[in-house]
């Protein structure tokens, strides 16, 4: 008699066609390298004929910018607006690349393989408005992949913002205090800390019952491509990358897919607190599209399809599965 494991591996092996797909997805990126032109927009004349395949990069010289000062540190995340003195720019993109923008926009790149050949639909996204320290975590159900970002954590900021900040003012002892081990039987915990957290995020994946296996790196750029290193956090040194902690519970789960990425995320910042898209897709590539996701301390901007979002940021509540519409409320 075939077992159940057996036939299961069976099932989710790679056809040649899906092969062929995957390793032309990792050749060709999906947004392809675009070099920098040496010339503004108005400075190049490729750039009025239309025949410049290049990234242009210019100069928003307001009426109160002083030149001499040179480039602002914090370009399009400052928070002066238009009251800054320094330099900032306007990027533009050439034509080839906007529209490969907007087709990859309509398709997926990637094809998951750890969906294997049972296809559900996917469910739209969802949220729950609640401060998580009053969440009922064994309410919520089985997920493959949980993110965290525990932004309560990094008190020594510099930052300045101009809307109120109302994360929940978490404590290293009130993330110990949390069972998120009812969250997951089998699958992977991403946990978002800064610096100084590194060492408590580690604890606390032991104590939820996690196996810490990987830890990626996100190195901040800023508008122009460059690393960032204008010190708004850190005490000795300008701190330009953030932290996240991945644990595997309990057992060695088939359906994850490996090996589809690397443990470096060089991404471009934006708003505080606002972390790189690309950990959503790697989450996705290795659970699948498909599968059901959970985000704790999320916001608006953190909403996707496929994923149930939860904080104290939300406003309102929005659910669609009957057993999580019957325990929080909300719409089905």
């Amino acid at each position: 008699m075939i077992e159940i494991s057996t036939l299961f591996k069976q099932l989710n092996r790679q056809t040649a066609l899906e092969s062929i797909q995957r390793e032309a997805a990792i050749a060709e990126p999906a947004i392809p390298y675009t070099a920098l032109c040496d010339k503004s927009a108005n400075e190049c004349s490729e750039k009025q004929c239309g025949t410049c395949n290049k990234i242009h990069f210019d100069a928003i010289v307001a009426s109160n910018t002083d030149v001499s000062l040179g480039d602002c540190s914090y370009l399009n995340t400052c928070f002066k607006g238009k009251n800054c003195r320094y330099v900032h720019y306007h990027i533009s993109l050439p034509d080839k690349v906007q529209k490969k923008i907007q087709e990859q926009s309509k398709f997926d790149t990637f094809i998951y393989p750890c969906e294997g050949v049972i296809h559900r639909k996917e469910l739209t996204m969802q949220w729950i408005n609640i401060d998580v320290r009053k969440l009922e975590f064994s309410a919520l159900g089985q997920f493959a992949i949980v993110i965290a970002d525990l932004a309560p954590w990094d008190i020594h900021t510099n930052t300045i913002s101009h809307t109120p900040h109302i994360h929940e003012a978490t404590s290293d002892e009130d993330m110990l205090q949390f069972h998120m081990e009812c969250l997951q039987t089998e699958g992977v915990f991403f946990l978002w800390v800064t610096g100084r957290a590194i060492d408590i995020g580690r604890k606390c994946l032991r104590k939820w019952g996690y196996k810490h296996i990987e830890e990626l790196i996100w190195c901040k750029t800023n508008q122009l491509s460059r690393t960032i290193c204008t010190g708004r956090t850190g005490h000795w040194l300008n701190h330009s990358k953030e932290h996240v902690l991945m644990g595997r519970v309990k057992g060695n789960p088939q359906w994850l897919a490996r090996r589809l990425d690397v443990d470096v995320i060089v991404s471009g910042t934006r708003e505080k607190s606002h972390k790189p898209d690309e950990l959503y897709h790697i989450a996705e590539r290795m659970a699948g599209k498909h599968s059901r996701k959970l985000e704790l301390f999320g916001g608006l901007r953190n909403l996707r399809p496929g994923w149930l979002t939860i904080g104290n940021e939300l406003g309102s509540t929005h659910l669609v599965e009957p057993a999580l519409v019957e325990k929080f409320g909300g719409t089905a």
